[in-house]
């Protein structure tokens, strides 16, 4: 094989061609590995989520546990009584349908 003249016709010519390969090679890569990445992001993100919240049974027991103690606690006419004897404060008389609704919901 010839030398090549080292001119800027022939250098283009060469960085031009290896640029295109290289790009080709990278692409395939990409290609490739693109789906396991984003498994392994999924996975990565699912296990961080585990150690920050607890697991959706743990919560409904958690909530079950603290919806019996209120609801033991607290009996449909302390309920009444409460709201009658704090109605003359504001956020008791603006909150009022709320106390109703979650004393409809506990009992």
């Amino acid at each position: 094989m010839a030398k090549l003249k080292s001119n800027f016709k022939n250098i283009l010519l060469c960085l031009l061609i290896i640029s295109a390969l290289m790009a080709a090679i990278l692409g395939t890569v990409y290609a490739l590995t693109q789906e396991p990445i984003a498994h392994a992001a999924e996975l990565k993100k699912k296990a961080a989520i585990e150690q920050v919240l607890p697991s959706f049974d743990e919560l409904k027991s958690r909530t079950a546990v603290y919806k019996n103690t209120l609801v033991s606690a607290c009996t449909p006419a302390a309920w009444k009584k409460q709201l009658e004897s704090e109605k003359s404060e504001v956020p008791v008389v603006i909150l009022g349908k709320l106390l109703d609704e979650a004393s409809a919901y506990l009992f």
